[in-house]
């Protein structure tokens, strides 16, 4: 996150959630757990795989410290990724494994089936934590979905993010666009408005500088479009969708002169698409920003994109089950979900966190308009960054927008 979600946490002991971002491999910042405590000997050493941005790293690693200090029989060892990517191929072709992992739910059928993921059932048989399983009373239903490897549970969730439109009040208002668009044909309209008044630039498609977001926004619509753009196999081969989408840009970059082909965010853009973090870092610059609903096709075609993080265990002696049981349990516990919520730009998976009192005053100015990211979850497609995705997402994302200024063809860069 300064390229906003980069990847995230594998916990060895417990379920698997994880976010995108940046870590230090072998030196500097590598290894960000070594319990700081002095473990008894004959204390089970529990690894804890994750991959995020330092900020993030450091929370999350300060959750599992206070873990580690309480409990002596426990010896927890965090380990941080330099990338999701790094993450993702030790985890699917590496020879050891950890006691737990954060991981991306698009992973999970991949790390599945190297047979060591150990199902949720197992470590939370239901006869015992019927009140975990109960989604209504814990996870939102998308997310609870989202870790099924052919309609079995693989993970519990942890924290989660989603895109909406972010738009700038004060530049849609100076332009005489009262209300936030619902279409694109609409964004298109406001953006010419926009452009034409002189109050700044009408759009962008994203709110930061990372390639693969970008590529992320156009291929929310390359789905409402009826398409896809980037697979675990890299470029699908169904581009009618892409083409729409590029097309459609093109247009309003080119031809209408209303819209920003780069990922840059400038102070006076009215519209982008943006995540919760993107949100939150314009905020922070003072920029007046709220958001909305993605537009979509229609109205009634309003699809976005969700990222979620879970917690997974693997094999583990069955004796020590209830002690490494206990660890997931700890990082999964309300009180520790709501903290990662306060202090990092995800949102918990606990349906209950976000309208907590403690958490609405933490984010209190912001409240209102972070809801608008948990209400599209309902429309939201989860994202692919398993195989050879991620890599086609960076990849295209340098080339789209000289694709989108009419530089380059579609035919040349989707290929």
């Amino acid at each position: 996150m300064k390229s906003w979600m980069h990847s995230v946490v594998a916990l060895s002991a417990a379920m698997t959630l994880t976010l995108p971002a940046l870590g230090d491999p072998a030196g500097s910042g590598a290894r960000m757990a070594q319990a700081s405590k002095g473990a008894p000997s004959g204390a089970l050493q529990v690894s804890v795989w994750y991959s995020m941005a330092p900020a993030e790293a450091s929370v999350f690693q300060r959750l599992l410290n206070e873990y580690d200090q309480k409990n002596p029989y426990i010896e927890i060892e965090g380990k941080n990724f330099p990338s999701s990517g790094t993450l993702y191929r030790e985890l699917t072709s590496g020879t050891v494994h950890p006691t737990m992992a954060l991981m991306e739910t698009s992973w999970l059928p991949a790390v599945q089936a190297r047979g060591q993921l150990m199902p949720l059932e197992q470590w939370m048989p239901k006869e015992q934590f019927l009140f975990n399983w109960s989604v209504k009373g814990n996870n939102y239903i998308p997310l609870w979905n989202a870790v099924q490897v052919g309609g079995v549970q693989m993970a519990m969730p942890f924290c989660y993010t989603t895109r909406a439109l972010i738009y700038n009040p004060d530049v849609l208002q100076t332009a005489g666009v009262k209300f936030a668009p619902a279409t694109w044909e609409q964004v298109a309209q406001a953006a010419q408005k926009i452009s034409q008044s002189g109050a700044g630039v009408g759009f962008t498609l994203a709110a930061n500088a990372s390639p693969e977001h970008l590529c992320r926004n156009l291929q929310v619509l390359c789905w409402q479009s009826g398409g896809d753009l980037a697979t675990s196999h890299g470029v699908s081969p169904s581009l009618d969708g892409a083409n729409k989408a590029l097309a459609y840009l093109h247009d309003l970059t080119v031809a209408k002169k209303a819209a920003m082909a780069d990922p840059t965010a400038p102070d006076a853009v009215g519209m982008m698409i943006g995540t919760v973090e993107d949100y939150l870092a314009l905020r922070g610059r003072g920029v007046n920003v709220r958001t909305a609903a993605i537009p979509g096709i229609d109205k009634s075609k309003r699809t976005t994109e969700a990222q979620v993080w879970a917690l997974g265990m693997f094999a583990i002696d069955p004796a020590q089950l209830y002690k490494v049981r206990d660890v997931a349990f700890y990082i999964l516990d309300f009180q520790q979900q709501l903290k990662w919520a306060e202090e990092t730009p995800y949102l918990a998976a606990h349906v209950k966190v976000f309208d907590n009192p403690f958490y609405r005053q933490a984010r209190l100015a912001d409240h209102n308009n972070l809801r608008v990211f948990v209400n599209v979850l309902g429309s939201a497609r989860m994202v692919d960054t398993s195989g050879n995705a991620r890599p086609t997402l960076e990849r295209l994302g340098k080339l789209l927008p000289s694709v989108i200024k009419g530089e380059k063809t579609a035919q040349e860069v989707l290929k």
